[in-house]
């Protein structure tokens, strides 16, 4: 699950600049990549190819390294093309070839070919890393055209040892491929790949057959072929937000789809996210679950807050990443964090608020339709019968808090004491302006319910005591009527505002807690200094800042196992581990407060790291109403992230 924040941090924003602005006084060459899944798809021979227009152009271009692997189609383009000589590096008995740097630096040719920017250097070259001696290049102003498979991505590193069983051990920083100045997707359906490869055109014979039999399966080309897709794509949408940031466009650019659905506390709002998921799932698409909650807004009653968290934690089960936000102006939050996440489509319910209501506080949803263009909005009629609740505990209902009414009572009291012991030495208008400031120091410390309160007492006692005729209520003059309103609406208006206050300082507490709470756990694992120690700190502490019986589980042979309990004496048999050892193998959350094996009281989630799950968590909440809360869920997530960065090491 993910929060994400509604707008940019500025100090981000100029971090960011700066960094560009660094990156742009460091590199003056230019960097085009071509891009491919797999050795063979036709990088190299798209790059000589380009090489050839750019010659014919009239520019001056030079291969300094060019793999060829015998292909004549690659020698072929390579012989019109002049070169400079590799540098010989002596290695044990035996002499090889590297890119000869100085010469090249040297020579300062306008355009140098470069193939495999992932190849690792041998011992006694100036870089360990090719594609440093390319960083080189481009900061003396050479413009480098090069070639790079998806596997040699660090970030895939591990998604790439899962899908072919090989550790790709040639690999570079995802920073290089994001510094490219133009990327080209270079490629090939699988089976003309294999094809290819058969026919020679990839690998000699001997070496062909030994790559079908491990590396070029079908299976593993068909997914590294769609993680370099859709790491282009994510690329082309970067591309698309940063030429939006640089050029002040607010409008959605017409491409790829991404969804956002809007989350309320009404039960009608899990068949909107259902059918956001639907949407997603037909398009493929990435999509956002939004909640804006309101200042202005009192707290949500207990049943409306357990709504509330289910919906959310429907939609994360479903694949959306969870965004809350808080502004006065649901509306128009909506839209803009829509707008800075190029969103094509919002999904809002049906709204259920009667005339009366629309007329007096407005209807989001004919806000958010007329201010969405050119945005499309869906809006979805959802369930009118209320699903059966399960049984909570009826919180105890009080009207009236008799403490505030205490304490409005005695400062107005106050006040009316002492305005009459220095009554003669006052005028009316000046009685009023004190009254003012029991109003206001009431509506701040007690809230809405108590300025309210205040405020009634002080007309009262303000009428009563020194209005004529004394001692009554009646009013005689109708001037003073307007003063009356304007305590009432003081008192109401200071109310308000400091309920506002109020609840944003709550927000702020609640989210400072929340990062304190995450920076103390990741201490603790930090400081710990063996194996053993960090499992008996992982389960003790999520235990007790959870108030759960905590089970750590590790892999063994490839067979869940239980490594350590918080209790000794929890019972945790051969169901709970099966449960978990579907947990681990699905990389799914299962059991108590999820979607399967709900009969279990514990909750298992997996700890993932990079795509690979390394072991399952197990809690047994001993009050299961507070684990389920969404705030709750939201905590263990990234408490999961942290303990699988402690664990990922050891696996």
């Amino acid at each position: 699950m993910t929060e994400e924040l509604r707008r940019p941090d500025p100090d981000e924003l100029l971090h960011r600049i700066k960094q560009e602005e660094k990156a742009d006084a460091e590199k003056h060459g230019y960097l085009k990549i071509f891009f491919g899944y797999a050795a063979g798809v036709g990088k190299t021979y798209r790059m000589l190819n380009e090489a050839q227009h750019l010659m014919k152009a009239g520019h001056e271009v030079f291969a300094v390294i060019v793999e060829t692997h015998g292909r004549k189609e690659i020698e072929v383009l390579l012989s019109g093309i002049p070169s400079i000589p590799r540098k010989q590096i002596k290695y044990g008995k035996i002499m090889l070839e590297e890119m000869d740097l100085d010469e090249v630096l040297r020579r300062k040719p306008e355009y140098v070919l470069v193939d495999e920017l992932a190849h690792t250097n041998m011992p006694g070259s100036r870089h360990e890393k090719r594609y440093q001696d390319v960083e080189e290049l481009l900061k003396a102003g050479i413009n480098v055209y090069t070639t790079l498979n998806v596997q040699h991505l660090e970030s895939v590193n591990d998604v790439v040892y899962q899908i072919t069983g090989i550790r790709v051990k040639e690999t570079l920083p995802d920073r290089i491929l994001q510094m490219a100045d133009k990327i080209e997707l270079v490629d090939l359906p699988t089976e003309e790949l294999l094809q290819r490869l058969r026919e020679g055109k990839v690998y000699i014979p001997e070496k062909a057959k030994t790559a079908i039999l491990k590396f070029f399966k079908e299976s593993n080309l068909l997914a590294l072929r769609e993680i370099t897709l859709r790491y282009t794509a994510h690329r082309v949408d970067y591309d698309i937000l940063s030429y939006k940031t640089e050029h002040g466009i607010k409008e959605v650019l017409p491409t790829g789809s991404k969804l956002l659905v809007c989350v309320s506390p009404s039960y009608s709002s899990a068949d909107v996210i259902r059918t956001a998921h639907r949407f997603a799932d037909e398009l493929n698409s990435e999509w956002f679950a939004v909640y804006v909650e309101s200042p202005r807004q009192p707290p949500l009653k207990s049943k409306d807050q357990f709504q509330l968290d289910k919906n959310l934690n429907l939609a994360r089960e479903m694949g959306a990443k969870i965004v809350r936000l808080s502004s006065e102006h649901l509306a128009n939050e909506v839209i803009t964090f829509a707008r800075s996440k190029n969103v094509s489509l919002i999904i809002i319910g049906f709204s259920k608020r009667s005339k009366f209501e629309e007329v007096v506080r407005g209807s989001i949803v004919s806000e958010i339709v007329q201010k969405s263009d050119p945005i499309q909005v869906l809006v979805v009629p959802g369930t009118h019968e209320r699903p059966k609740q399960p049984p909570q505990k009826e919180e105890k209902k009080v009207r009236y808090n008799f403490t505030t009414v205490l304490v409005s009572m005695l400062s107005i009291a106050t006040t009316t004491g002492l305005c009459l012991i220095l009554q003669p030495f006052l005028k009316v208008h000046d009685i009023v302006l004190l009254f003012v400031i029991p109003i206001v120091l009431t509506s701040v410390t007690t809230g809405f319910l108590g300025g309210i309160l205040a405020s009634i007492f002080a007309v009262a006692s303000f009428n009563f005591f020194f209005i004529p005729p004394f001692h009554t209520f009646a009013i005689n003059d109708i001037r003073f009527l307007l003063t009356f309103v304007v305590l009432l609406f003081a008192g109401a208006m200071t109310s308000f505002l400091a309920n506002i206050v109020k609840r944003q300082a709550e927000n702020a507490k609640r989210r400072e807690k929340f990062v304190q709470i995450l920076y103390e756990f990741s201490q603790r694992l930090l400081s710990t200094v063996n194996f053993s120690s960090l499992v008996q700190s992982i389960v003790k502490n999520v235990s007790e800042l959870f108030e759960t019986e905590a089970v750590l589980m590790l892999p063994e042979n490839g067979k869940i196992s239980v490594t350590v309990k918080s209790d000794s004496s929890s019972e945790f048999g051969e169901r709970e581990i099966g449960i978990a050892q579907w947990s681990f193998q699905n990389g799914k959350r299962a059991g108590f407060g999820t979607r399967t094996l709900t009969s279990s009281q514990w909750q298992f989630s997996p700890l993932t790291f990079q795509g690979k799950t390394i072991g399952v968590l197990a809690l047994k909440p001993h009050n299961p109403e507070v684990m389920l809360t969404f705030e709750k869920q939201h905590l263990l997530e990234s408490f999961l992230n942290i303990v699988a960065l402690s664990l990922k090491d050891f696996y």
